[in-house]
């Protein structure tokens, strides 16, 4: 099945709910004149064929993800300040919320399976760290603080663990925190 199969449309980073029976990227457009479209958010129902757009393109929007329980998506939006931060959007109710609102760019959002952490990387002193945000009490601890950059987190099932992508000078590769 070609699910960008819209002339013209292009899709990245797609994400699975919970049943596997949605899915969540972000999809641009080219137009007649050749220019590409910001990417904005969708959700494409993987039985019936619909899609609806959670965002607009008047800004970029990227890597969504699903809740374990598949009632929010976060996200990362480019925003006034031209930089990339963190965003939940409710799916029963389409608000939405700036969750880290920070004055350094955010990329790369994952949710614990119990739906209470979210992991993301950040470039705060010039480089990519590692940052966990307790969705609870909205409190954001940095996890690494390394010359070298971390992306890409992941929790582990059992949500012990935090493996990711990170590059140490000749260490480049996946790495494995414990939490």
């Amino acid at each position: 099945q070609y699910i960008t199969a819209e002339e013209n449309t292009f899709g990245a980073i797609p994400s699975f709910n919970e049943s596997g029976s949605k899915i969540t990227y972000a999809e641009w457009r080219l137009d007649a004149e050749g220019d590409l479209s910001n990417p904005s958010i969708v959700v494409f129902d993987l039985q019936t064929g619909a899609k609806a757009a959670i965002t607009s393109d008047s800004v970029e929007h990227w890597r969504p993800v699903f809740s374990p329980n598949g009632q929010k998506i976060y996200y990362i939006v480019k925003d006034k300040k031209d930089q990339f931060d963190v965003f939940e959007y409710r799916l029963k109710d389409g608000i939405r919320r700036n969750i880290t609102n920070s004055p350094y760019e955010e990329w790369d959002p994952a949710v614990s399976g119990d739906g209470k952490k979210l992991v993301f990387a950040a470039k705060k002193n010039g480089n990519w760290d590692l940052f966990l945000h307790n969705l609870e009490t909205g409190q954001t601890v940095q996890l690494t603080n390394s010359l070298g950059n971390e992306w890409d987190p992941s929790f582990s099932p059992c949500g012990r663990y935090l493996y990711y992508a990170a590059t140490f000078g000749l260490r480049n590769g996946i790495f494995k925190l414990t939490l």
